[in-house]
């Protein structure tokens, strides 16, 4: 299994829960994994349960878990019943346990390098130049060697031929090669090219790259050869709507424009609660009847919990689409969108993350969501 291949189990014992555990998670059988571990979980969990403090049989609960969506309810509490013992090596086995039953990847801390070849069979792993340092010290030490189970002391073997195979020169490891590099080919970068480097940016960036570019063409308008109509404009009355009316909420990506479909893959989501999923939803507005200062709109539901969200306004009409990305300010469980001078027409577009139920849609969401124009 640690060498990627597939685990034959025709002299298997039958009653032997970790050749089970190991055949299902090699073969890949989700049901089967569930079935062991729903048996064991009704097994007595405490300090003096040898089940428990095995550990071959805790890491592949821990990796089929890991492979099948997080299902085994017991976990939590075998690795708390683990904690009770006065030998601390055991004891730094548990907390890496526990780390990779939280999730928590990063190879720090003792004993972290038995996660390697948990992250390799997941087809998480990543070694970079600190971490194979880190390993590679770690799998050195003889004493531990000398106190680790057969089953540990293959992990750890593992651990070692991993970071060696794993480990490959990257490009730009660190932000001052990164650097480096952007100055020494700057020159010779084309236009798609470093559009290709500014939507490979997180969100945040990206955003801020695109303000200030719009920032840049509205200084031009005002102190350039457009000032005479940016000032026209400016002097022009403008009415802030009282009402907000919602035209659609849809599943995203409902014919975005290229560059907002871009955007929409840096929301990022958060692990809903137990029961839940995250969807993330389209909320259009109807194209305002009339130009409008620059004024806030506050989006929030009543009864659902927004994650995160992204806004901007287009033309109502088909066809090209003027595209302007606009901030947006988090306020507890609602979203301010800071909206500029619009002109007729204009429609908003808000993309948010929302948290709702299992057999719950946008549809049946889109009347409750509630629009508030600001001052």
């Amino acid at each position: 299994l640690l060498d990627g291949g597939t685990a034959e189990g025709g002299d298997a014992p039958k009653n032997d829960v970790r050749d089970q555990l190991l055949l299902s998670i090699s073969a890949k059988d989700r049901k089967k994994f569930n079935e062991i571990g729903d048996d064991l979980a009704k097994r007595r969990i405490g300090p003096d349960s040898d089940w428990c403090q095995d550990d071959f049989l805790i890491f592949l609960l821990l990796l089929g878990n890991e492979m099948f969506g997080r299902s085994v309810s017991c976990l939590q509490r075998v690795i708390d019943a683990r904690r009770h013992t006065p030998n601390s090596l055991p004891q730094k086995i548990n907390e890496v346990f526990a780390a990779l039953y939280r999730q928590e990847f990063a190879i720090d801390g003792e004993l972290a390098f038995l996660k390697v070849p948990f992250l390799h069979v997941t087809g998480d792993l990543k070694i970079g130049p600190r971490d194979a340092e880190k390993v590679l010290a770690g799998v050195s030490d003889i004493d531990l060697w000398s106190q680790f189970s057969p089953f540990l002391r293959l992990l750890t073997q593992k651990a070692h031929d991993l970071v060696l195979i794993s480990r490959a020169p990257r490009v730009a490891e660190t932000s001052d090669e990164l650097i480096e590099g952007f100055r020494k080919h700057a020159s010779s970068l084309t236009l798609r090219q470093w559009w290709n480097v500014i939507v490979s940016l997180p969100g945040k960036p990206v955003v801020s790259v695109v303000g200030t570019l719009l920032g840049l063409g509205l200084f031009a308008v005002l102190f350039g050869f457009g000032k005479g109509l940016a000032d026209k404009e400016f002097n022009t009355e403008r009415k802030r709507p009282d009402a907000i009316s919602v035209a659609s909420v849809s599943e995203a990506p409902p014919n975005l424009p290229a560059e907002a479909a871009i955007l929409q893959a840096f929301l990022q989501n958060v692990p809903p609660t137990a029961g839940q999923r995250v969807l993330t939803v389209a909320l259009t507005c109807e194209p305002f009847p009339a130009a409008s200062p620059s004024f806030v709109i506050e989006v929030s539901h009543p009864e659902k919990a927004i994650q995160n969200a992204i806004a901007f306004t287009q033309e109502a009409a088909t066809g090209e689409r003027a595209f302007t990305v606009i901030p947006v300010q988090k306020d507890a469980g609602r979203y301010r969108v800071v909206l500029p001078h619009l002109e007729a027409g204009a429609q908003l577009v808000v993309l948010l993350n929302i948290e709702i139920g299992p057999k719950e849609t946008a549809d049946s969401m889109k009347t409750r969501f509630v629009l508030r124009s600001l001052q």
